[in-house]
């Protein structure tokens, strides 16, 4: 009889994930020619490309399919909402061997108050390369340097909805040029009465521009709506989700996690609409010794195509 159940379980949590999926298809549908309408002058126009990045290595090996997720400290990427869903102190750290010689490294921080949680975080991406005049002589070396410093604060709404939101600095400095910008982030984190269901939603770098030399331009702003669904039986998570920004055509984003025992995570995913990536893999591994804190340890690849591929390096430190 247990057994009758549980398969009428899993069949009733498939047509229910089936469902909504076709729901969210149904409403991006609608709003896609909306969004294409009022965005499609700005296409190939937007500045500071580098906050597109996303740094940790689950969301990474997940297609970062994470904006309904969001259920660790690097939520602040993806929808800030998911921080009121933490009660721990979290600390976090990245690094990502990105393309043409660039490196990217990331660190954030969870605080949790009595009723908010409040996040502190830091990016960089960075290079050095030689700087030549017209006639290909060398003018010696030139430093690049991008860096993100994000204010996060989230906090629940009654026991169904999460709220959270992003303050940015946004920093370019290429040589002796450089610029700032600044942005906020807004997340929302609701969860139905459907076991194991979570929606979400994020709108991503509304501010200024970006001025660098005589160049301004606006920041690319990004709009996300997607679903998760846990599948206890399976030990199986899914998530899709869809990606409308000012300077690209609608995206959508699906990844899994399966955790076959509890020191172990495996993951995958699959992007579509993007130029150069496609699928994702990771591993995860998540471990407490005696008398230390928790700590979780992730890696992600992704293959870029011809342009190479990039392998990303997480940690992550509850206590």
């Amino acid at each position: 009889m247990s057994k009758i159940f549980t398969q009428n379980s899993n069949l009733s949590s498939f047509i229910l994930l089936k469902s909504l999926i076709s729901y969210l298809v149904s409403v991006l549908y609608f709003l896609s020619p909306i969004c294409l309408f009022a965005w499609q002058s700005k296409v190939g126009t937007t500045g500071a490309n580098f906050i597109k990045i996303n740094a940790a290595a689950r969301q990474s090996g997940m297609a970062n399919a994470f904006v309904a997720v969001a259920d660790d400290v690097n939520t602040v990427q993806y929808n800030p909402a998911g921080l009121a869903e933490l009660n721990n102190h979290e600390l976090t750290a990245t690094h990502i061997t990105y393309l043409a010689g660039l490196k990217y490294e990331y660190v954030g921080y969870l605080l949790p108050l009595t009723k908010s949680r409040i996040g502190f975080s830091g990016a960089s991406l960075h290079a050095k390369m030689d700087e030549t005049d017209v006639q290909c002589i060398s003018l010696g070396e030139i430093v690049l340097n991008n860096t993100v410093y994000t204010l996060s604060i989230a906090r629940k709404f009654k026991t169904r909805f999460s709220w959270g939101v992003n303050l940015k600095g946004i920093g370019s400095k290429i040589g002796r040029y450089s610029g700032w910008a600044f942005a906020s982030d807004i997340g929302g984190l609701y969860n139905p009465p459907v076991k194991n269901l979570t929606l979400g939603f994020a709108v991503q770098n509304i501010g200024t521009s970006m001025k660098l030399i005589d160049q301004k331009d606006p920041l690319p702003v990004n709009f996300k709506i997607g679903m998760a669904k846990k599948l206890p039986e399976t030990k199986l998570l899914l998530s899709v989700e869809a990606n409308k920004s000012n300077d690209s055509p609608l995206r959508w984003n699906m990844g899994t996690e399966f955790i076959p025992i509890k020191l172990i995570a495996l993951r995958g995913g699959y992007k579509i609409g993007y130029d150069l990536d496609t699928y994702t893999v990771g591993i995860g591994f998540r471990f407490k010794p005696k008398g230390l804190d928790e700590f979780q340890i992730d890696y992600a690849y992704n293959p870029m195509g011809d342009v190479g591929n990039t392998h990303r390096f997480t940690l992550i430190s509850r206590f």
